[in-house]
């Protein structure tokens, strides 16, 4: 059966201080002369779903889910700085990660 559905994501990614408060770039130049502080260090960026997070979104829309809905606790986010392969769907995990999930 091929889907006809095709879902897409997008993330956000926030610099917070210890405070909470969106940390921001220093002011460039002109931002300087008029006052202005410096943009927010927030980034936009496209995000792959892939066939866990398909079956994730679609046991979501039962009227009776029965996978373990994803916390704080039960699951985290792989960030990578790339990709590599032929497939979106069929990598479950970045190629290339950045950090450890803790």
């Amino acid at each position: 059966m091929r889907e006809k559905i095709k879902v897409g994501g997008m993330v956000t990614v926030r610099v917070l201080d210890k405070d909470g408060n969106v940390k921001r770039n220093k002011p460039t130049f002109f931002r300087r002369m008029l006052h202005i502080g410096g943009k927010p260090l927030v980034s936009k960026h496209h995000n792959i779903v892939t066939r866990t997070g398909d079956a994730l979104i679609a046991d979501a829309l039962l009227l009776n889910p029965n996978k373990t809905k994803v916390s704080s606790a039960s699951g985290f986010i792989q960030v990578g700085t790339g990709w590599t392969g032929n497939s979106t769907k069929l990598n479950t995990n970045c190629n290339t990660p950045t950090g450890a999930a803790e």
